[in-house]
C-alpha cells in the first residue's frame, strides 16, 4: 500500500497496458495512443530511476517504438484520409486493420526483451 501513495505522489499521470487496451476503442486519434504508451515509460522511468525494471521498460519501448515507427505512417494515413472523406467508408477500414494489429500484450513485449537483453 506504501508503494501505491508513493507512487501516487510522484506520478502526476498515471497509465498502464490495462488501461490502454480499456481505451483502445476511445483514442480519438492513434497519436494519442501513441502518447499513453510513451506515458508508460516515461512513468516507469520517473518512478523507479536507475533500477533492473527501468531497464527492462526501456528495451520494451525500444521494440515498441520501432513497432510504432514500422506502422505509424499507413496508420497516420489512412487515419487522415478518413477525415478528409468524412470518415465513414475509411474509418470502417481503419477498424478492420486496427484489429488486425493488436496491441502486443505484457507476455509479448517480456518476450522481446529477453531476446533483446
Amino acid at each position: 500500500m506504501e508503494e501505491k501513495i508513493k507512487y501516487q505522489k510522484i506520478i502526476k499521470r498515471p497509465m498502464d497496458l490495462r488501461t490502454v487496451e480499456e481505451n483502445l476503442e476511445l483514442y480519438p486519434r492513434p497519436v494519442d495512443f501513441h502518447k499513453d504508451m510513451v506515458l508508460i515509460f516515461s512513468n516507469c522511468e520517473q518512478f523507479n530511476g536507475e533500477k533492473p525494471i527501468t531497464e527492462m521498460a526501456r528495451g520494451i519501448e525500444r521494440h515498441y517504438l520501432k513497432q510504432w515507427a514500422y506502422s505509424e505512417k499507413d496508420v497516420m494515413e489512412s487515419y487522415n484520409a478518413a477525415l478528409a472523406l468524412g470518415y465513414e467508408p475509411l474509418l470502417d477500414l481503419w477498424e478492420e486493420w486496427r484489429h488486425e494489429s493488436p496491441v502486443l500484450d505484457l507476455e509479448t513485449f517480456i518476450r522481446a526483451i529477453r531476446v533483446t537483453v
